[in-house]
């Protein structure tokens, strides 16, 4: 579909790989960066993990830029987790993204969601509401659609929301870490100086396409599979397809995400590492592993604290999004909160509010059953 110069294009992941380079540009200029959306991990992600023909891209590219593309909204079908039956589509996620914010240059973005919205609601298209999951809400993305839908006279509603631990600071390294917690800080020194007393201890940070970057992923891999999730077949080593995958959207010599790995070893043993991805100056900690021989010691905390450092002032890094659930025992190291939002859009003014209000409460009551089920897993297995 047509709005002035900007055009509107519904296509499949394999017809726009080609055109990886005016992807990646779009990703290097987009108004928020959001590198499980960049081409080496959305192709992995395709390849690996879902049926062929499951992720629709919708483009928008401006005629005015030689047809560049300035838009870009990888779809897909809501899957019954997410307590949608039908009459919405989805931004694609997977287990292993933490973010669905569509790529969009930044000078252009009332222009290119008219454009998709008007693609999305046209006679024939794919659907009048947008399920839109892990979006930074209050980011430049966030603000700037909540402000189009207000101009446009588009309802919206917010499913879910919940906030993760992140870094964004001007303080110094060592400010920080006088910012936070007494009896943190001694826990953390503690337990460090106590592995001291195993032998040498060694932080250390390989970028992907370094010389050890491939065996940094390796080694990895191996890490995660030795603990609970290796027992419970959710580490990426666990099944043939999500290892393929890690190999594609980590591994060297492929246009993935920016990314690199840190690693805590002891006597030379490696005993918790992270992986990290980068985009516009951000980073995003999506996978940890740590050697459970070494819990008494914290191995993981002990990494994430020594992490700091890449956040603080002069570190060259705008902030750190460390991926986490609620809850999760870092935010008693990383002191900044993400808010992360759940949105359901209607793309034309024409989509009644109630019915939005009525894909909320069905949402609502699937995170409901999910969690209960989660607990009861949990419980039985503590059981056993």
């Amino acid at each position: 579909m047509k709005t002035e110069r900007y055009i509107a294009e519904l296509t499949s992941l394999p017809a726009f790989e080609p055109e990886r380079e005016g992807w990646s540009a779009l990703a290097r200029e987009a108004i928020e960066p959001n590198p499980f959306y960049e081409p080496g991990f959305l192709m992995a992600s395709a390849r690996n993990l879902e049926r062929p023909d499951a992720i629709i891209l919708l483009v928008v590219r401006d005629s005015a830029r030689n047809n560049r593309p300035v838009g870009l909204f990888p779809l897909c079908w809501p899957r019954l987790r997410d307590g949608i039956l039908f009459g919405a589509i989805s931004l694609y996620r997977n287990p292993y993204t933490s973010l669905s914010t569509p790529l969009i240059h930044a000078d252009c973005v009332p222009e290119v969601l008219d454009a998709a919205f008007g693609l999305l609601a046209a006679p024939g298209g794919q659907a009048d509401v947008l399920h839109m999951p892990l979006i930074s809400a209050s980011r430049p993305f966030g603000a700037a659609l909540a402000a189009y839908c207000a101009g446009r006279g588009l309802p919206q509603r917010i499913g879910s929301q919940f906030s993760r631990a992140a870094i964004e600071t001007t303080l110094s390294l060592s400010e920080y870490q006088r910012a936070l917690a007494r009896n943190t800080r001694k826990s953390l020194t503690r337990k460090l100086r106590r592995l001291e007393e195993r032998g040498p201890v060694a932080f250390t940070t390989i970028r992907k396409n370094s010389p050890e970057g491939q065996k940094a992923l390796d080694e990895f891999l191996y890490l995660e599979s030795l603990g609970w999730k290796g027992q419970r077949g959710t580490a990426l080593a666990s099944k043939p397809q999500t290892r393929a995958f890690a190999l594609s959207a980590f591994g060297t010599g492929n246009d993935g995400p920016d990314l690199f790995f840190e690693r805590l070893s002891v006597n030379g043993r490696t005993i918790a590492m992270n992986v990290n991805l980068i985009a516009q100056r951000v980073v995003y900690t999506i996978k940890t592993a740590y050697d459970e021989a070494y819990g008494d010691y914290s191995p993981g905390a002990l990494l994430d604290w020594n992490t700091i450092r890449f956040g603080t002032a002069g570190a060259g890094i705008a902030r750190l999004d460390s991926c986490a659930d609620p809850g999760h025992r870092i935010e008693t190291i990383w002191r900044e909160r993400e808010s992360i939002a759940t949105l359901i859009v209607g793309v034309t003014a024409a989509v009644a509010p109630a019915r939005l209000d009525r894909i909320e409460t069905g949402m609502r009551w699937m995170s409901r059953a999910i969690g209960g089920a989660k607990a009861l897993r949990d419980k039985l297995a503590g059981a056993a």
